[in-house]
């Protein structure tokens, strides 16, 4: 939907100390439970010297992202053949290197507060911004949970539960993942190529009459450089609705600590197989209690999306 038709739906104003203590929350998650966990999978399986994903799915899946991702110029230097984790976990490492510099631009660019009805070009690219983070750590959190229970449960002689992901998590996969793959490529712009493009941004104020004309005058490459008009918007529950942001944003963390333990205890499992040919009934338990967690914390989050309409 185009950004004029979406101010509507947006709150009124955001506290910027809410924003800050978002990205700090989402930068937390991946610094703690997703890149951790994501960086050893790529070394369990080995995805760098080119060897493919065991489960037929996750390798289609990781042979169409990769195809969309290089269609959009993104690519991985150094490797011939990629899979999809050679492009997440530099995006998510970005994420963590541009934290300061959107601390900084909340601070400098919105000040104590922003008002949803004065919004200029360089604040909406940062909302945009900061929601495009925030969706990158949901889906990061649901693929890292899906892909290691069921790519280390197609290991021979695995011990590994491939059912323990929701039917709804794999098509929330499905339906979500071109905007995945978009907020990839803006995410894994370089870093100075993207600070540049920022300080080119007009800081002229828009709402929806004005938008397109502003666009036209000033240009797209100008007012959206890093091309997030592509993604909808907005993508965080938060920014439509009035919640407890600090419970709302403890429950995201939650969930993701909670994928990424899993998937931690997974990973664990599995390399205790193939070193001594056999599970560890303590290990199973212990992934079966952070997946009841997983669920719990999931279960919650759906209720309150469908009751905002995000469903």
């Amino acid at each position: 939907m185009p950004i004029p038709n979406m101010l509507a739906m947006l709150l009124p104003s955001f506290e910027s100390v809410n924003l800050k203590n978002q990205l700090s929350s989402n930068c937390d998650a991946i610094g703690e439970a997703l890149l951790p966990r994501f960086q050893t999978l790529q070394e369990v399986i080995g995805t760098q010297e080119g060897k493919p994903f065991k489960h037929a799915d996750v390798q289609a899946m990781s042979e169409d992202m990769v195809s969309t991702l290089r269609t959009s110029n993104l690519n991985v230097k150094g490797l011939r053949v990629a899979s999809m984790l050679e492009y997440i976990i530099p995006s998510l490492e970005n994420v963590l290197t541009l934290r300061s510099f959107l601390e900084q631009h909340i601070t400098k660019d919105i000040g104590k507060s922003l008002v949803t009805s004065s919004l200029t070009f360089n604040k909406q690219t940062l909302l945009q911004m900061l929601d495009i983070i925030d969706f990158t750590v949901k889906y990061s959190s649901i693929l890292l949970n899906y892909v290691t229970a069921v790519e280390l449960n197609a290991v021979e002689g695995s011990n590994i539960d491939g059912g323990a992901v929701a039917p709804n998590d794999v098509q929330y996969l499905k339906t979500q993942n071109m905007v995945y793959c978009i907020a990839l490529r803006v995410l894994g712009t370089p870093i100075n190529k993207l600070k540049a493009d920022y300080a080119e941004i007009p800081e002229a104020i828009f709402d929806e009459d004005t938008y397109n004309d502003l666009v036209a005058s000033f240009g797209t490459g100008t007012t959206d450089p890093l091309g997030m008009s592509a993604v909808p918007f907005p993508l965080t529950l938060v920014y439509r609705a009035r919640l407890n942001f600090a419970e709302w944003q403890m429950d995201r963390y939650d969930e993701c600590v909670a994928a990424g333990k899993a998937a931690e205890l997974r990973i664990l499992l599995w390399k205790k197989q193939q070193a001594e040919g056999n599970g560890d009934a303590a290990i199973e338990r212990l992934i079966k209690d952070q997946e009841k967690r997983l669920m719990d914390l999931k279960y919650k989050r759906e209720k309150l999306e469908k009751k905002y309409g995000l469903q």
